[in-house]
């Protein structure tokens, strides 16, 4: 018997889905980061 939730297919699909959240996380942490050095660079 085949544990579904073990599959291949399965599997890549949830670390897809966690690859895809986890970028969009580090891309606003660095927006962030990238704007407050911009701002200390205006003044």
């Amino acid at each position: 018997m085949e544990v579904f939730f073990f599959s291949p297919e399965r599997f890549h699909t949830v670390s897809k889905v966690w690859m895809f959240t986890n970028a969009s996380g580090m891309i606003k942490e660095k927006k962030k980061k990238d704007e407050g050095r911009y701002a200390a660079w205006q003044q």
